[in-house]
């Protein structure tokens, strides 16, 4: 519940501070500053200030030393000085948590396609992503253990789902289906279940292959989102960047989108030219240092290591960079979306040619046979772990469950018959 009296109190208190600060220390003069409409949003109360500009730099310089005369802020809680609108500059003062409140995600408006509204800025107004415009078609979301990158991707794969038929967008997941995708496991749009990091390079090497057959054939529907959680692990396999790198480069061309959500992002991880070029648009959390910081948003100067907790977050967009409180989903809203009983999926396995084994979506083709020798290896080795097997097999998740389910149903059938398969010593059947 929000607490409007004591809020008024802290303001009060902090505005207090900063003028005290502005005239006893800073040495400005009350007629060369002016206090504008304060504004409360769920982290932050935002304070601006119409200065005189030659005063604005060494402000700026000024927000560790703001921060200690503010009492009221704890030590890991910091001002940010920003450039406002028009000609103003804005202190973002940090709310003790006891003042936080959020955003329901249903208070935020249901656009179409892929235009998305992430949460509200500090004007109280919504943030839109638009995923379909140019340099905003592939998103990448960091911060620290807490800070909210994981509830920003779930808030954007919900709204895609709300907002588009699975006809005109589809997803592939990766993360813990338990953690992380609780109540996506069974969403319509999905083209494969939710994969973990295992499944990366494969679900990869189909996407490169699917843009190859849409380039080659002209078409570039529906919309394919995938959404990693976690995608460090991805970023330090080199054949797995290789692949992003592609994707990000060919991918907005005919319709596919990536979404990386990284936690401690190195410069080995992001410092490919390509990605650099190719995913723009960030949305930060708050991260552990101001390196981390402009690694992450690509440029310096951006105060992502001050943001004050979860939820908290800066987006950088081509027009700029807006600060932001991100919505929350609820469960219950999750899986109310249109579920199936039984997630089709994707033969993952890539031919010689470099084609996707698995055909196109919606074109009807069936998928590939299991062979003898795979229902051999799983009567081989009853319950193998799918990673196992693929490493095994080289053969894409659906067909390893068919053989799976066909060496199942062979035991089965031998048993009514009186019959058993028995491993011999050295190994054979």
């Amino acid at each position: 519940m929000r607490d409007v009296a004591q809020e008024k109190l802290f303001f009060q208190k902090v505005r207090l501070a900063i003028t005290k600060y502005t005239e006893q220390v800073a040495g400005i003069s009350p007629g060369h500053y002016q206090w504008l409409e304060g504004q409360s949003s769920p982290r932050l109360i935002c304070l601006p200030m119409r200065l005189n500009p030659v005063y604005a730099t060494q402000l700026c310089r000024l927000e560790a030393e703001y921060s200690m005369a503010v009492g009221e802020l704890t030590a890991d809680q910091t001002i940010r000085i920003a450039r406002g609108d028009n000609g103003c500059l804005v202190f973002e003062i940090p709310k003790p948590q006891s003042l936080w409140y959020d955003i329901p995600e249903s208070q935020l408006p249901i656009l179409d396609g892929c235009l998305v509204a992430l949460g509200i800025d500090t004007n109280r107004r919504p943030v839109l992503l638009d995923l379909a415009a140019h340099l905003a078609t592939h998103l990448l979301i960091a911060g620290t253990t807490g800070s909210g990158k994981t509830t920003a991707l779930r808030l954007i794969v919900y709204k895609l789902a709300l907002q588009n038929s699975p006809e005109a967008m589809r997803l592939l997941l990766f993360g813990d289906e338990h953690r992380v995708w609780d109540g996506f496991t069974r969403l319509t749009h999905l083209l494969h279940p939710v994969m973990d990091e295992y499944d990366a390079v494969p679900a990869l090497q189909w996407a490169k292959a699917e843009i190859g057959k849409r380039k080659a054939e002209g078409y570039n529907d529906p919309a394919i989102f995938i959404a990693v959680d976690e995608a460090a692990m991805l970023l330090d396999d080199e054949e797995a960047v290789s692949l992003v790198e592609y994707i990000a480069a060919q991918g907005r061309k005919y319709g596919f989108h990536l979404i990386l959500a990284i936690q401690n992002p190195t410069a080995a991880q992001l410092g490919s030219v390509n990605i650099k070029r190719n995913m723009p648009t960030r949305l930060a959390f708050r991260v552990d240092s101001a390196g981390t910081a402009a690694l992450v948003m690509g440029r310096g100067n951006t105060g992502a290591e001050l943001l004050t907790g979860e939820g908290d977050g800066l987006l950088l967009l081509a027009s700029g960079l807006v600060r932001l409180t991100t919505a929350l989903v609820k469960p219950e809203q999750v899986k109310s979306l249109p579920q199936v009983k039984d997630v089709p999926g994707l033969d993952l396995t890539v031919t010689e040619s470099g084609k996707a084994a698995s055909p196109s979506i919606s074109s009807g083709r069936t998928p590939e046979e299991v062979e003898p020798s795979h229902v051999a290896y799983c009567l081989a080795n009853p319950g193998v772990k799918d990673r196992k097997a693929w490493e095994a097999l080289h053969i894409g998740y659906p067909r390893i469950h068919r053989a799976q389910a066909f060496a199942k149903a062979l035991v089965q059938d031998l048993a009514g018959h009186g019959m058993s398969i028995v491993k011999e010593e050295n190994g054979g059947n």
